[in-house]
């Protein structure tokens, strides 16, 4: 909502919002929604099995580093599937013209 009142004001071009929408559309046509619900769901998996075996051996301090290992595992996830979306929203808008 905020990116569209922006364009009201006249602070956000018709290109840039076009942009946004074939990026946006690019995460549809792509599946990254249903992707990412398989890729959270080994997240937790990644999590609880680490955690349970880190925290045997350094009690305490386990949970944290299984916790932040399973959020750079999410972010390496998340980043591909913005470069995907990236790429097909470029092709879409040269395509468009």
């Amino acid at each position: 909502r905020g990116f569209l009142n922006a364009k009201m004001r006249g602070e956000v071009s018709h290109e840039e919002l076009a942009a946004v929408i074939a990026h946006e559309l690019g995460h549809v046509a792509l599946g990254h929604i249903r992707r990412r619900m398989i890729d959270f769901t080994g997240q937790n998996a990644v999590f609880v099995m680490l955690s349970a075996l880190l925290n045997r051996f350094i009690p305490g301090l386990g949970i944290w580093i299984a916790n932040m290992i399973s959020t750079a595992l999410m972010a390496r996830l998340s980043r591909r599937d913005e470069f995907e979306a990236d790429a097909y929203a470029s092709a879409l808008l040269l395509k468009s013209g």
